[in-house]
């Protein structure tokens, strides 16, 4: 069974500006690559593969299709999901934070919503598509976290189950970053809830905030550091210079709140000497 992941971008903004590294956009695509590290953790034997543009994403043929989007490219989630139901007709499920905040906007050729945070409620969800690619709303109506279309109705159940400890979350892989059209940066992400306007319009909405600890983030850091080469090759700077080009997006200024976190990812990182290469 293969699995599409789809973020909607503002594709028009980044072929402007030749960037992916455009806020709300961005954290689509970083959601969704953290999300594909989780699945492919727990379910090894589905093919989850990931796509930014409409044409590749058909052609990849799949049996199952995630669409992530925010609310400034909703109205494209409702284009693309029509196009994928005339030329695909495979179940669809959209995340991300419009629909969470907004579950009432569901399209009508999305099959399935996820409201809030997505790992516990794919984590029942997918195990059922797995047995039966077209499953009825019967068999997944009462999983938490989830909003549904059936018979001309949409249909929402009980609120998703959060992850309470975010260090039991895979790394996401940031070497495929440097897969995508754009010229992407490492992104930092350290807790999920944050109650910044800002970040509500990103991040889906949770009752609690959320850090991940700071060893956590310093081995994330280092696998970011692993991959800078690759990042940026697709930049235009002289190889000479790549050396002192080295920084990290950080979403999320609540970081800076949390003084005894700030301090121990300081530390983490000096003890790493990540400080040489960040």
């Amino acid at each position: 069974m293969k699995l599409l992941l789809y973020p909607l971008l503002n594709q028009e903004a980044a072929a402007a500006a030749q960037s992916m590294a455009i806020g709300t956009d961005y954290y689509s695509a970083y959601s969704l690559l953290a999300l594909k590290s989780y699945i492919q953790h727990h379910f090894p034997s589905l093919e989850v593969v990931m796509e930014l543009e409409l044409p590749k994403a058909i052609r990849q043929r799949p049996d199952l299709i995630l669409l992530w989007s925010n609310s400034l490219c909703f109205p494209k989630a409702k284009s693309a999901a029509e196009i994928f139901r005339v030329n695909l007709g495979c179940p669809q499920i959209l995340g991300g934070p419009h629909i969470s905040s907004v579950p009432q906007t569901l399209p009508e050729h999305i099959d399935i919503g996820l409201i809030g945070e997505p790992e516990a409620t794919l984590h029942q969800l997918l195990p059922i598509f797995l047995k039966d690619p077209r499953p009825t709303p019967i068999k997944y109506g009462k999983i938490p976290g989830l909003i549904y279309q059936s018979r001309g109705r949409i249909y929402s159940g009980s609120p998703a189950k959060i992850v309470h400890d975010l260090d039991l979350l895979p790394l996401p892989d940031h070497g495929e970053f440097y897969k995508y059209p754009g010229y992407w940066v490492p992104l930092l992400i350290p807790s999920r809830g944050t109650p910044a306007l800002r970040q509500w319009q990103i991040q889906v909405p949770t009752p609690k905030v959320r850090y991940h600890s700071a060893r956590r983030l310093a081995q994330e850091l280092q696998t970011m550091a692993a991959n800078y080469q690759k990042l940026y090759q697709k930049w235009p700077i002289p190889p000479e210079f790549l050396a002192y080009i080295s920084p990290v997006v950080v979403m999320d200024e609540q970081l800076l709140n949390h003084t005894e976190l700030f301090e121990q990812l300081c530390h983490e990182i000096r003890s790493r000497n990540l400080q040489q290469q960040l």
